[in-house]
């Protein structure tokens, strides 16, 4: 192959070739000038020429980048590095101007799209009934530390602020990622209420928020804990709708990181969005909490196709403010 190209093409013409054994030239010819009486500039970098080219007698120029030798290994090593930072930097800033989510969130989204759908093998429904400019409140059965990750991806561009029991270290790895997915901590004990507090806020603000009415990860052979009423009274107080999702197949352990790594064969079913419009303004009526959540346990109970199933309500260790 010819080291210069620039004699070699017709006028107005362009070729770009790239290759990483180290045979590469581009020629880009200007003008209408012939390309003889030619001063060259030759740049000399690595084992790469590039030469730049200027008639004396025409108003035609040419540009080349000639290779006198093949590349070594090094020399391409460094190439790929330099084009990945270039493309990570670039994606970088794209996600950084695309909104809902952060650059991290981005991240963290797509890591979790490829868990779900490669690893967890989920089949989830096409899109979720959910208002587009209004709040709403998911709730689903839980039996594993992975079913927020399964709802996330179904939900799709559109964050969802959990509430999650703050059971790990903040400067701990996994403080920085509950933290990067703007979760709602929630402290097992004590009679904190800023937690359902944000939630009602969020909602108001037309932020998703999900819960699980059960409380903790359902270890035993009931179909569901007993559930709590927190999930209605922000509803409620938030004045938005509630989807009820059922999901089945999500593998458990005791650590609570350790179903990120099991394969297992997930399934997702998702209700109609419950209007509870009627019972705004009356959660301190006697009754009303306690029927709603109820009927809400009952919709789940319905996705999984266990009509016979008969929910009840937990104790008044719930806490809540008024």
């Amino acid at each position: 192959m010819r080291n210069y190209l620039g004699d070699q093409l017709p006028r107005h013409s362009c070729l770009v070739i790239l290759s990483s054994l180290g045979i590469s030239s581009f020629v880009i010819p200007r003008g209408n000038g012939s390309t003889q009486n030619q001063e060259l500039f030759r740049l000399r970098l690595g084992r790469v020429n590039t030469d730049f080219s200027t008639p004396q007698g025409g108003a035609g120029s040419h540009f080349g980048l000639i290779l006198t030798d093949p590349m070594t290994s090094e020399t391409v090593l460094i190439l790929l590095v330099f084009s990945g930072a270039v493309i990570l930097a670039g994606c970088v800033v794209l996600l950084s101007i695309r909104k809902p989510f952060t650059p991290s969130q981005w991240i963290l989204y797509y890591l979790n799209v490829l868990l779900v759908r490669v690893l967890w093998r989920a089949e989830l429904p096409d899109r979720l009934p959910l208002p587009k400019d209004q709040g709403a409140l998911i709730i689903c059965n839980h039996h594993s530390s992975i079913d927020p990750c399964i709802i996330q991806v179904a939900v799709g561009h559109r964050l969802v602020h959990w509430m999650v029991a703050q059971l790990y270290e903040k400067r701990s790895l996994i403080g920085w990622l509950m933290m990067t997915c703007e979760v709602i901590p929630v402290r097992r004990r004590g009679s904190d209420v800023s937690p359902t507090k944000a939630a009602i806020r969020l909602a108001v603000e037309g932020q998703l928020v999900g819960m699980l009415p059960e409380g903790t990860i359902n270890t035993t052979d009931q179909f569901m804990l007993p559930v709590r009423p927190g999930a209605v009274l922000v509803a409620l107080k938030a004045r938005v709708p509630i989807l009820p999702c059922y999901i089945e197949g999500t593998p458990y352990h005791d650590v609570p990181w350790r179903p990120v790594f099991m394969p297992a064969r997930v399934r997702l079913k998702v209700g109609k969005l419950l209007d509870v419009s009627e019972y705004f303004g009356r959660e301190r009526e006697e009754g009303v909490l306690t029927q709603l959540t109820l009927d809400c346990a009952r919709e789940i109970a319905k996705l999984a196709e266990r009509d016979d199933f008969e929910p009840q309500v937990a104790g008044r260790d719930w806490k809540t403010w008024q």
